[in-house]
């Protein structure tokens, strides 16, 4: 879903190229068909879509990796440890970062994470759906001052 939103929101700027990678199985079928109809209400069509699977050339290959679970930026971590100042959660990204408690450690990186909705409600990937649309609206300006597009 936040692949099709970003591309929906970056339809202009073709010269960016944007990808999505699983991160734990070698190959990947389409969005699962409650994601395209959610989609759909949001009138964007992914039911093309393919995700890649995450490899080092392709993390190589890219300027910026948004991820919605820590669990995604370690496998990115292991593939390329290198790749740390490219990779962050996309609520991280988005500013969505919390103060810390009173004089307290700042709070882990769960709060900044986007559940996956696989095998959950219509009702849930709608919560997800809109969860990763606001924050890809406020990361906007962010990935393209990044990105220098």
């Amino acid at each position: 879903m936040a692949v099709g939103f970003l591309k929906e929101m970056l339809k202009e700027k073709k010269e960016i190229r944007i990808d999505s990678c699983g991160t734990i199985f070698s190959s990947f079928g389409g969005p699962t068909p409650q994601a395209i109809k959610i989609m759909k209400e949001y009138e964007i069509d992914i039911s093309s879509h393919k995700a890649k699977s995450l490899s080092k050339d392709l993390i190589d290959e890219a300027d910026l990796i948004l991820v919605t679970e820590e669990k995604h930026r370690e496998r990115v971590r292991e593939l390329n440890p290198e790749a740390e100042n490219k990779t962050f959660l996309l609520k991280e990204f988005a500013g969505d970062k919390k103060p810390p408690p009173e004089g307290g450690v700042p709070p882990k990186a769960g709060n900044l994470e986007i559940r996956d909705p696989i095998g959950l409600s219509d009702e849930v990937y709608r919560e997800v759906a809109g969860e990763v649309k606001s924050a890809l609206e406020k990361a906007l300006p962010r990935i393209l001052e990044y990105l220098r597009k």
